[in-house]
């Protein structure tokens, strides 16, 4: 293990890096250099404060690539569940007790990692406050089960051992694998109720020694789940900026309204399946709960790409969530997959563009 030396110094503005956020693939330069001097199979940097975390992996071929959130998140809640299966403390055939809890825009190919392994997938909205109150319900769940809500720490769920109560939530609650989002929050615990990037380095380190010893990259690894779902999965954010004041907020609010009012029934050449309004409409989660009303969209299209949209909420702009897949179990058909969802997506991303200049009236 080594640090970046250029990125030691304890400077507020980070000069080393703008902005100082693992979302940013050129904050990993540095380190990439110091892992080519290294040799080093991976690098990995956290933002300011510690809760969000990323890595730069060593290929097959020796270069590095910077994975993205979505990766990260898949990686390790594919690992994380077979090595729980694994160890006996999910059962081989999974169970709907056990829960992955994700947002809405983090990528679809978590939701079919649990439906292969047979648990439960839960997506909520945006913001790790909303992962932690399901944490929080399956704490109460289980209290309420043995009993013991109000109980001094010292006898009460915190007292139960980890493997214990890993299986009383099984039995009376839900047991909580892993959870994140695609802004490269991650936990693995119910300990704590928020993203963690201390314990998601932990889990980071510990997947790559794993991937070390069966001789994988992080690259092949994702392949493996791939073809163990049946299908190859891409995802991008397309944020569009606005002028920050009244009149750039006037532009996000007038393109919410118009998707509310008159939503497009055919994007890029497909027709549009199904439109969810998270801010009118009444929808429940996978744990049967309402979600709380919100100014966000989500659109099918009978191509099988999605997209969402909802307006930031600290700075002024628009963020489009967008996700294709390619359904393959042929390993041969990856590359050209891949290709497909890629340029898939582009397309999807330049339609949405010019939808938004056309309601706002630019285009």
């Amino acid at each position: 293990t080594s640090l970046v030396e250029e990125q030691r110094p304890h400077d507020p503005p980070f000069p080393p890096v703008a902005p100082p956020h693992p979302q940013n693939p050129p904050t990993f330069a540095h380190a990439i250099a110091a892992a080519e001097r290294t040799n080093a199979d991976i690098a990995i940097g956290t933002d300011p404060d510690d809760d969000r975390v990323g890595a730069a992996v060593r290929e097959r071929d020796g270069t590095y690539r910077v994975l993205t959130g979505n990766e990260i998140g898949s990686t390790l809640a594919a690992y994380r569940i077979t090595k729980m299966k694994t160890l006996g403390i999910l059962p081989a055939a999974g169970t709907p007790r056990a829960a992955l809890v994700k947002t809405f825009v983090t990528t679809p190919l978590q939701d079919a990692i649990a439906a292969t392994e047979g648990i439960r997938c839960v997506n909520t909205l945006t913001g790790f406050k909303w992962i932690g109150a399901k944490l929080g319900k399956y704490q109460r769940e289980l209290e309420s089960a043995l009993d013991i809500a109000g109980t001094p720490p010292e006898n009460g769920y915190d007292s139960i051992p980890w493997l214990e109560r890993a299986k009383l939530h099984q039995q009376h609650a839900a047991f909580f694998v892993f959870g994140g989002e695609e802004s490269m929050g991650y936990l693995g615990t119910g300990a704590t109720r928020d993203k963690d990037g201390n314990a998601a380095t932990l889990m980071i380190v510990e997947l790559a020694a794993e991937l070390k010893k069966r001789g994988k990259t992080f690259s092949e690894y994702l392949d493996e789940i791939y073809l163990k779902v049946g299908a190859v999965f891409a995802e991008s954010l397309l944020n569009i900026q606005y002028e920050p004041g009244a009149e750039g907020l006037a532009k996000i609010r007038s393109i919410l309204d118009s998707l509310r009012a008159t939503p497009p029934k055919k994007v890029d050449g497909a027709t549009v399946s199904q439109f969810k309004d998270y801010g009118q409409q009444d929808l429940f989660d996978a744990d049967g709960d309402p979600v709380p009303k919100e100014d966000f969209y989500f659109f099918t299209l009978d191509d099988g790409r999605q997209f969402a949209v909802r307006g930031s909420g600290t700075e002024p702009k628009i963020k489009f969530y967008t996700f294709a897949r390619v359904n393959t179990r042929d390993p041969k058909r990856l590359t050209s997959a891949k290709r497909q969802t890629t340029e898939s997506l582009k397309s999807l991303e330049s339609w949405l563009k010019a939808d938004a200049r056309r309601r706002t009236g630019e285009g």
